[in-house]
């Protein structure tokens, strides 16, 4: 059995990549331009409009399963200007964007034990976070029931592994969630939380102690949101919390209206929320202001718009992946 993934590119060649960000300029003829960026900061691109809808096949992978009846894992999918790079199973491959072969890999990292969380998020300088199962005794017949207990920093362009570090109690987790926002790796497990310097990865802070409240996870990019369950896990409280990266205190916190059956994190800066209000379903959109207080909420239809919250069977809250927030806007599919 095998497994293929095609990435396409608009016939002009990929869209440009540029490390712009939110403090863009323009050029002399109106189209904005990047501005640059420190290299642990999240990458931000300004996009052009390709010169036709017609696309060429930039990657072409294929991976083959050998063996039948096994879950295997084809988490995370990451860009540079060079170079695209796909999870699966336990390791990353990256491809030459532009070179003849584009098919063959330009490099293969293999891991310990298969992924199990990665994060969309990539550094300026093309770093992205990838959380795996460190391995098991024996033969595996499900990686996806290994403890995920082990965090990476990968360079998307090389890659190079460039740290390596064990997640403290997650040992026994096995939903794990991953972010990063500027110089800072966030994780959390349910039991607790854990943040990461992206450059040498020095462990920053870590929140393991028992509480009222369970750590859903974290949304990154240009801020740092976290999403808590509090109470009766079969009737949570929801919070959601604007984090400092670098020391873990909440600088604000919003409180989810009571009964709400799940919530989303889509954008941390802007801050916005996706919550199912009476039913598994998300049901609306909720926009925070700077103090954590509730600028909008847009009521959605939910037999005519695609969002792309839900992730069955996954700790991914950071997702919505049908959404795009920019400035003082969203926009939907």
């Amino acid at each position: 059995m095998t497994a293929a993934l095609v990435l396409v590119a608009p016939a002009a060649g990929l869209w440009a990549y540029g490390p712009g960000g939110a403090g863009d300029d323009s050029a002399s003829d109106g189209r904005p331009v990047a501005a640059r960026q420190a290299p642990d900061e999240i990458r931000e691109t300004v996009e052009t409009r390709p010169s036709s809808p017609e696309g060429r096949m930039a990657v072409s992978c294929t991976e083959t399963l050998r063996t039948v009846g096994q879950n295997v894992p084809a988490m995370g999918t990451w860009a540079t200007d060079t170079v695209f790079a796909k999870g699966f199973g336990s390791g990353l491959k990256g491809f030459r964007l532009g070179a003849p072969q584009a098919s063959t890999p330009a490099w293969d990292l293999p891991l310990p034990g298969p992924l199990c969380a990665v994060t969309r998020h990539v550094s300026a300088d093309g770093r992205t976070a990838v959380a795996y199962a460190g391995g098991g005794d024996g033969p595996v017949t499900d990686p996806l029931t290994l403890p995920c207990d082990r965090l990476a920093v990968v360079d998307i362009d090389t890659g190079e592994k460039l740290w390596d570090t064990e997640l403290p109690g997650a040992g026994t987790s096995l939903a794990v969630n991953v972010t990063m926002t500027d110089g800072t790796v966030a994780v959390a497990w349910g039991q607790g939380s854990a943040a990461y310097e992206l450059t040498g990865g020095k462990r920053l802070w870590a929140d393991g102690a028992p509480s009222a409240c369970e750590d859903k996870g974290f949304a990154g990019g240009r801020g740092l949101l976290a999403l808590l369950s509090c109470g009766d896990s079969a009737a949570p409280a929801y919070r959601v919390e604007k984090v400092d990266p670098r020391t873990g205190e909440a600088q604000w916190t919003y409180r989810v209206a009571r009964g709400v059956k799940d919530v989303y994190l889509v954008s941390a800066s802007p801050a916005v929320i996706a919550v199912a209000a009476g039913d598994y379903v998300v049901t609306d959109l909720i926009s925070l202001d700077e103090r954590g207080e509730r600028r909008a909420t847009i009521r959605l239809d939910r037999d005519h718009q695609v969002l792309d919250c839900d992730r069955t069977f996954s700790a991914v809250i950071e997702s919505c992946g049908a959404i795009v927030v920019g400035g003082d806007r969203l926009y939907l599919s």
